[in-house]
């Protein structure tokens, strides 16, 4: 698959929607409190970002497609949507 216009596709990481403490506690997951995801990059039409890197995306970000030769979810999103690269 390729993307253009500096169009990015990401698979989104799942997360827990509560997370437990140290103590034992259940809380809410601080990241979908801030309408944070974590996603992959799959492949992208920039330089900025390369396939494989970890980046933080706004919830809801882009348009979610599922590809039928796999039956995985992606995201096709600009490259402002992208809130963070981390490692």
């Amino acid at each position: 698959m390729k993307v253009t216009c500096e169009r990015v596709l990401v698979r989104t990481i799942e997360e827990p929607k509560t997370i437990k403490t140290n103590s034992g506690l259940s809380m809410p997951n601080p990241d979908a409190q801030y309408g944070i995801e974590k996603a992959i990059v799959v492949t992208a039409d920039t330089d900025k970002v390369k396939e494989g890197d970890k980046v933080l995306i706004y919830s809801g970000a882009g348009h979610k497609f599922l590809n039928p030769t796999d039956g995985k979810e992606y995201r096709v999103i600009a490259l402002s949507e992208i809130v963070v690269i981390y490692e």
